[in-house]
């Protein structure tokens, strides 16, 4: 296809770039009139301040950064602004033969009826593409020490650093809280071309083209360098703009959605503004096209070019012809909002009246009364109920918006212009800002309401079928006139309701407390206590900033904290009324006497790198158990001290804090730093029950036991991982377990006997530190010790012969439990001196499975019992047999010396076959029935 020759009539095109240049002119003037002095000695010397690089001025980085601006010099106005920035400061002219920048660029709402004194300032800075990876990086450090310069005189500036070829390309700018990444290269330069000023260095193309040769722009350009009309070193391409791809209006759309967290009166116009594109595809009308066009007509303002007018009357046009009343109000409220401005109030003098008089004319014409700019002006002191309504709005107005680009995307858009990565992060933040879950509270006033604090709140406690209901309201309400009002908020308990007032800031150090709780001990004294320790962890201050959030991972918790007892009664029996304690046990987890629990009722609330305040009320026996399992199932491992702990419980307050803040930490410690290929188990007695947080792969879940056969049951049951279990100081005086699994070791097997009268406890720890627990009644520790250590050679013999070695443990050790006054149980090693002279039943065991039955074959010495041959009468064949042995008719127990599984039968178990555990077990439930017959033959003889 030829190339078309236009006929390029330089003093025409001419005209369009230096209307371009008296427009950027006119706007600065304007962003200076709202600007104060010093402010505009920082506009005026961002320009110099990165075409040197002196030591003397701010951003100074290195003396190989960087720096020149192309087609830039310095005037007078800008270097007596630099004096006044730095006094030391003398510029010298040089002729500079490299320029790291091609081009400065304002964009936004900058010098445009949106644009207010506390308005942040975005650059575009293009830098020459030959510039190294290295310069480039030196080059962003030294924007970014411009940021924190222009920061420090009350101007908010962010800087862009890209390469215009490579944004031509295609390539975008990365995601950012001030960037699109990805998901709008189009629409961005749609929104430069219209709103974008020359700050500093070479001027846009795009300036150089007439508005009639879009569809052919680079045909265009090419012809104008060949002809040599023009030179590429005088201008910076970003590229035409023909129309906006389809498959870019969905990336836009969750864009502007993840906006609209912070800042929703400007998403909602950007998205109705892609909405109205939308509409016209494939001919779309852009603002840019639109803004090119007229700024070639004779007669032409500046308020005729505003960029904001013009996307407020092109929205107004669409939601018109749609008869969307709701959102064609909801637009102006916006538009109204984003001005700042306060037609209700006088203007302050030497304030510039264009904006005010553009302003009164539309709402002249929106036929709006007093009382609503009075309202809208007022909106710094909206209150929660107001803030309410609004989000419901907007809500309503981004959802409906969001699901016309989706549907037009779908329709149109076969390749979505966003990137995986920037899809996941921003669908993060919208899942984090809207999507409802159990126990995360709403945020409503964000970005609404800067002052919704209340004069007065009152919060009542009502009783249910399932607990508690704690109610707040916004203004002075008794419990009869209840009923009639509206609360602002519900919830399960008084931490809940509070954390939400301090959230959506509904109170501040002026609010009056009415608190409506018969019967209770608690009052306004702890409702401010809880206030006051909830501003200490979540200042305040902070509410309103944009918090840091990391949403390229797993949303961990950033900060938490603890609330015990609050708004329940904790007392263990009759002691809240002076009665004298009759123990020196303090723990708060077993107190007194009658080691009761003083822990009632929990509430976490914490919040995450997503942003995102949850809070989780417990109550009963298992509520500290549960909050801390939730806590640790969310806290990074890396961290420490991320969780705060308050109690304000009457005598016992801090000694209660005290209490669980040690424990926290220590369960904490124990299971954040757990090894591969382990499960890691904490234990802790509370009152009469043992409570087990645990990790066995990545999930955090906890157990109550209610005795310790639970507990022993537990820790012996089946599992992947090596297992290690760690008590907490107060089981020492009512576990063994504690002084057994101190000497827990991976591949070995500790066997620990411990003496009672007339029984005999064994606690047995595998090679996986799985738990087995047997009692032997009127047996001699060394006899019973004796038979395990016959048994486990003969294990480690079968494993050797099978060519399995290193199946099971050649290490056995055995030790004896002594209980001490002080220190709960101690274990001391024990030798076994084992007399192979004497006498003893060799009981082999050969266990099958075959048609759903257990086949068993037994060998007491050299004689073979089978279930073929006896069937159900195995065992007594068996009793009769060693009965008949013995030297006398006593009936201790028999005791297995080797134990076999078929291969058959291992298949079936699985893993759990090999090991210690299992067959001890299995050997445990033969011996009962071999000594059940036993006694069955002694009794029988005796009676005859």
């Amino acid at each position: 296809m030829p190339v078309k020759e236009w006929t390029l009539r330089d003093p025409a095109q001419r005209d369009l770039e230096n209307r371009f240049v008296a427009v950027t002119q006119d706007r600065l003037r304007r962003v200076f009139d709202t600007l104060s002095a010093r402010q505009q000695d920082v506009v005026r010397t961002l320009p110099l301040l990165l075409h040197l690089n002196h030591p003397l001025l701010p951003g100074y980085l290195s003396p190989d950064t960087p720096c020149g601006i192309a087609d830039y010099t310095p005037n007078r106005a800008t270097v007596a602004a630099a004096r006044r920035v730095v006094a030391a400061f003398t510029h010298e002219s040089r002729l500079q033969r490299e320029f790291a920048i091609r081009g400065l660029y304002l964009m936004g709402s900058v010098g445009t009826i949106a644009y207010t004194k506390d308005s942040d300032l975005d650059i575009w800075l293009c830098y020459d593409p030959s510039l190294s990876p290295e310069e480039i990086a030196k080059l962003s450090r030294k924007t970014a020490l411009l940021e924190a310069f222009s920061q420090n005189h009350g101007l908010e500036v962010h800087f862009f650093v890209f390469d215009s070829e490579r944004f031509k390309s295609g390539e975008t700018l990365g995601l950012s809280a001030e960037s699109s990444g990805s998901s709008q290269h189009s629409l961005l330069l749609d929104e430069f071309y219209r709103s974008g000023l020359l700050l500093a260095g070479l001027k846009p193309l795009w300036w150089y083209l007439p508005a009639t040769a879009e569809g052919e722009y680079q045909a265009y350009v090419d012809l104008a360098f060949r002809q040599r009309r023009i030179s590429p070193r005088h201008y910076v391409d970003f590229g035409g703009l023909p129309a906006i791809p389809a498959a870019e209006f969905f990336g836009a759309a969750i864009w502007q959605l993840a906006k609209s967290i912070e800042s929703p009166y400007k998403s909602v116009m950007k998205l109705l503004l892609m909405e109205s594109y939308a509409a016209e595809y494939p001919q779309i009308q852009l603002l840019s096209h639109r803004y090119k066009t007229l700024l070639t007509q004779p007669n032409v303002t500046l308020d005729d070019l505003d960029p904001y007018l013009a996307m407020y009357r092109k929205i107004e046009e669409y939601l018109t012809a749609r008869e969307d009343g709701e959102r064609l109000a909801l637009l102006r409220r916006a538009f109204y909002i984003k001005t700042n401005e306060q037609l209700s109030v006088p203007a302050e003098p030497r304030q510039a009246t264009w904006r005010r008089e553009i302003l009164e004319n539309l709402v002249a014409a929106w036929g709006w009364t007093r009382d609503e700019l009075v309202h809208l002006d007022q909106r710094q002191q909206w209150r929660v109920d107001t803030a309410l309504i609004e989000r419901r709005a907007l809500v309503r107005a981004l959802q409906k918006s969001y699901a016309v680009l989706s549907d037009f995307a779908r329709r149109y858009g076969r390749d979505h212009k966003i990137t995986e990565a920037d899809l996941n992060i921003l669908g993060r933040k919208l899942y984090a800002a809207f999507e409802k879950k159990p126990h995360k509270l709403d945020l409503i006033t964000r970005g609404i309401c800067h002052n919704p604090a209340e004069a007065d709140l009152s919060v009542h406690v009502v009783s249910s079928e399932s607990g508690p209901v704690w109610t707040v309201y916004n203004a002075k309400v008794e419990p009869l006139g209840e009923p009639k009002r509206r609360p602002l908020k519900r919830g399960e308990s008084l931490v809940e309701v509070l954390t939400w007032c301090h959230f959506n800031r509904v109170v501040n150090a002026a609010t009056e407390w009415h608190h409506y709780t018969e019967g209770a001990r608690h009052g306004l004294t702890e409702l401010r206590r809880v206030l006051d320790a909830l501003n200490e962890v979540f200042p305040t201050r902070l509410l309103n900033a944009n918090e840091i959030v990391d949403l390229a991972n797993s949303p961990t918790v950033t900060r938490a904290v603890l609330f015990i007892n609050i708004g329940c009664e904790v007392a263990p029996g009759k002691l809240a009324q002076g009665d004298v304690l009759t123990s020196n046990d303090t723990d708060a987890f077993r107190f007194g006497g009658r080691g009761s629990s003083l822990v009632a009722a929990v509430d976490l609330v914490f919040g995450t790198g997503w942003g995102e305040i949850y809070c989780h009320h417990y109550a009963g026996p298992g509520a500290l158990t549960q909050a801390l399992c939730e806590y640790l199932e969310r806290a990074p491992a890396t961290a420490r001290e991320l969780l705060s702990v308050y109690c304000f419980t009457a005598d016992y307050g801090h000694a209660i804090r005290q209490r669980i803040s040690e424990y926290v930490a220590t369960t904490y410690e124990y299971l954040g730093g757990q090894p591969r290929g382990t499960s890691r188990h904490h234990i802790v007695a509370v009152a009469d029950t043992y409570h087990e947080i645990y990790r066995e792969t990545a999930a955090t879940q906890f157990r109550i036991h209610t005795n310790p056969l639970s507990l022993f049951r537990a820790l012996g049951a089946p599992g992947s991982n090596f297992r290690t279990v760690a008590f907490d100081d107060n089981c020492a005086q009512v576990l063994p377990l504690a002084a057994v699994y101190r000497y827990n070791k991976r591949d070995k097997i500790q066997v620990f006997a411990l003496q009672h009268p007339h029984k005999l406890d064994i606690y047995i720890i595998d090679e996986f530190g799985r738990l087995f627990v047997e009692r032997h009644q009127d047996q001699l520790l060394t006899t019973v010790l004796d038979h395990y250590e016959r048994f486990f050679t003969g294990r480690l013999h079968d494993a050797e012969l099978n060519g399995r070695p290193d199946a099971v443990s050649r290490v056995v050790e055995y030790y004896q439990l002594v209980q001490t006054a002080q220190h709960g149980w101690r274990a001391t090693a024990v030798s076994l001196q084992s007399n192979r002279a004497v006498p003893y039943v060799a009981l082999r065991v050969f266990v099958d499975a075959a048609h759903g039955h257990l086949d068993f074959t037994c060998y007491c010495d050299d004689h073979e019992f089978s279930s073929r041959s006896h069937g159900p009468a195995l065992f007594a064949a068996i009793a009769s047999y060693v009965l008949h042995n013995r030297r006398s008719r006593e009936r201790y127990p028999i005791y297995i010396t080797q134990l076999q599984f078929a291969e058959r039968y291992k298949a079936e178990l699985g893993a759990g076959a090999h090991s210690t555990v299992r067959l001890l077990e299995f050997k445990k439930r033969i011996e009962y029935q071999l000594t059940n017959a036993l006694r069955r033959h002694i009794d029988a003889a005796a009676a005859t």
